[in-house]
């Protein structure tokens, strides 16, 4: 980098090569922004800070005590439908989550990335496959208007997901992604 990129606060000659290359400028040339402190934040380390972790961890605990059901008309009102081919999602959306688990961890990852992914697995006990938001490639509109997820698995081979087959709930952002 040093025969690329020179400081020109320090009085360094642009021309230079020699000029030793500083934090502040290689972020610079990276598009990395860093905090006044000079410390980088991330939506993971950003957890550190007991404030993001309180605010968080209210949230995140108050959005998972929520009641989540499924309701059907009844000519008195409405009753649960516990008959339903989807109600077991609103207790048990797959075998390592309960539904509070579940929502919590989704608001974790609505409010500290920016969205909520899971993978839809279909089947006669469908399921809800919690995506962490890092293994999120890209997302695009393909030619017939639908929105398709490239995501990374643990092994890191990439994927291509139909609009049908992930539930994506983006936060405040530019575009498509939260």
């Amino acid at each position: 980098w040093q025969k690329y990129i020179w400081d020109t606060r320090s009085g360094g000659n642009i021309h230079d090569p020699n000029t030793v290359i500083n934090g502040w400028t290689l972020t610079e040339a990276l598009g990395v922004n860093k905090t006044v402190t000079g410390q980088n934040v991330t939506q993971d380390n950003s957890l550190n800070f007991s404030a993001v972790w309180a605010c968080t961890r209210i949230i995140s605990g108050i959005g998972g005590s929520l009641p989540f059901k499924i309701f059907e008309r009844t000519p008195d009102g409405r009753r649960t439908a516990e008959d339903h081919q989807y109600y077991r999602l609103t207790k048990y959306p797959n075998r390592y989550h309960t539904k509070s688990v579940y929502l919590q961890r989704a608001i974790i990852h609505y409010l500290n990335w920016g969205y909520h992914l899971a993978k839809i697995n279909w089947g006669n006990k469908t399921t809800l496959e919690l995506i962490h938001p890092s293994l999120l490639d890209s997302i695009s509109v393909t030619s017939r208007g639908l929105l398709s997820f490239k995501i990374r698995d643990e092994k890191g081979t990439q994927k291509t997901y139909s609009q049908s087959d992930i539930i994506y709930v983006p936060n405040l952002g530019d575009g498509l992604i939260g």
